[in-house]
């Protein structure tokens, strides 16, 4: 079928309890104070070990006032009033059980609510939803999301599953790349794209003996909760009342960068807590952006085309942290994008009204470049473990126009050896057809 394979309608869903600035210090803070009021200031390592707390904290309070987030959203768990509140209950430190246990409370609601608003905006008929594609980095359960998803949408029986967990913060990039290939397959195929985070019953504190490593406490200054849906399809599945301006997902790619899956990893304390072990190393926003500044164009061509000017792109970027857009912003500059500040706007404003939304931050972000962009073309990334990158190419779509034809075809050093191949199998046939022996090609050769 020509009919290309867009991104149709996305929805974005938060908690609707707020955790500011002043909040997040204050519960570090107060998380500081019940650590220390457990030790003994005359006693030398104790000492020793009020002295780091201290320091740990004064580093994540600067961490936090220059992050440029300005609020995050969390689930208040056990009736609670404030996030705070179940923090204190369990002496600063809850149990992963429950931690996990609060994941599968609340992940699938808000999941639902981000999904039931992306449909609605799409406008078909959900009985026509073949595939749910999802994602989750900070919890689990079974049969999964894309059941929850399924059962609660009430979509008919033959609907695929395809779960895609464990990714981290390119998690929304992997599920758009799924649901997109999946639909360039079929075309019948009408796919729901979801990416959704519970992070906030996550947070390290200072109890006991756990670790003070800076780096583990990085997640608790950044991360917020939500969940992002996009309905990816042909656009005669709409409805007549959509009005969300389409994009054709192009080709996508993704790069890894040698030597840093040690720098960004999860896992399972052995102190009950999850937690990002080790989450930032000194060498990685180094190999970060010398990666970027050597590949972006590169990348940028192999998805768009050769013939595509930076300034000619929006940009839909993952909020990995301030310093992150800062770096995109100057590099796009450089290669000629005026006004870059605004092509990121949506990024920024993401980061400082959400936090870093992990695998659900790209489907925020690239929705609301969609509807408010201008321009014809989108190129999208986002970036996470391993340490890798994701990235993508996009174009408005026309009405009656065909599906684009993959931009490596052409971009590289142009090299495409398909047509001499067919030519030396059809010459082959023609020779065994004809009655000749290998001899007889010797000969001729």
């Amino acid at each position: 079928m020509d009919e290309p394979v867009c991104i149709l309608a996305t929805g974005q869903s938060v908690p609707e309890s707020i955790f500011s600035l002043k909040d997040f210090i204050e519960l570090q803070s107060s998380a500081k104070d019940f650590a220390i009021s457990k030790l003994d200031a005359n006693d030398h390592d104790q000492g020793q070990r009020i002295a780091d707390i201290k320091a740990n904290f004064d580093w994540v309070k600067r961490c936090a006032e220059n992050s440029a987030i300005e609020k995050r959203h969390g689930i208040i768990p056990e009736d609670g009033k404030r996030l705070q509140d179940f923090y204190e209950k369990y002496d600063y430190n809850p149990p992963y059980t429950l931690r996990a246990k609060y994941w599968r409370k609340y992940c699938p609601e808000l999941a639902m609510n981000a999904v039931q608003k992306a449909v609605k905006e799409w406008g078909g008929d959900k009985n026509r939803i073949t595939h749910v594609v999802s994602h989750s980095t900070t919890g689990w359960d079974v049969p999964g999301l894309s059941h929850h998803v399924m059962y609660n949408l009430e979509l008919p029986t033959s609907a695929r599953a395809v779960p895609v967990n464990f990714v981290g913060c390119q998690g929304g990039t992997s599920v758009m790349f799924v649901a997109a290939t999946i639909a360039k397959q079929d075309p019948n195929a009408v796919v729901l794209a979801l990416a959704a985070e519970i992070q906030s019953p996550l947070g390290r504190m200072y109890n006991d003996d756990i670790s003070l490593e800076k780096s583990i406490y990085m997640p608790n200054v950044l991360f917020g909760d939500a969940a992002g849906a996009a309905v990816i399809a042909r656009p005669s599945t709409r409805g007549k009342s959509c009005a969300f301006p389409a994009f054709e997902y192009l080709d996508m790619g993704a790069h890894y960068i040698p030597d840093t899956r040690h720098v960004l990893t999860i896992a399972v304390s052995e102190e009950y807590g999850l937690y990002y072990e080790n989450s930032i190393k000194k060498e990685l926003p180094v190999k970060l952006n010398a990666t970027l500044a050597k590949d972006f164009r590169k990348w940028q061509k192999s998805v768009l085309g050769d013939k595509i000017h930076p300034d000619e792109c929006a940009y839909a970027v993952h909020p990995g942290g301030k310093k992150l857009l800062n770096n995109f912003e100057s590099l796009i500059t450089d290669h000629g994008v005026r006004g870059a500040d605004k092509e990121l706007q949506f990024s920024y404003k993401n980061l400082r009204e959400y936090g870093n939304l992990a695998s659900a931050a790209i489907i925020f972000i690239l929705g609301d470049v969609c509807r408010n962009t201008r321009k014809d073309s989108i190129f999208f990334m986002a970036m996470g473990p391993g340490v890798c990158l994701e990235y993508g190419g996009m174009r408005r779509y026309k009405a009656g126009s065909k599906a684009a034809r993959s931009n490596r075809a052409t971009t590289g050093n142009g090299s495409d050896l398909t047509p001499l191949l067919l030519a030396i199998i059809v010459l082959l046939i023609g020779f065994i057809l004809g009655g000749y022996t290998v001899n007889d090609l010797k000969n001729f050769l």
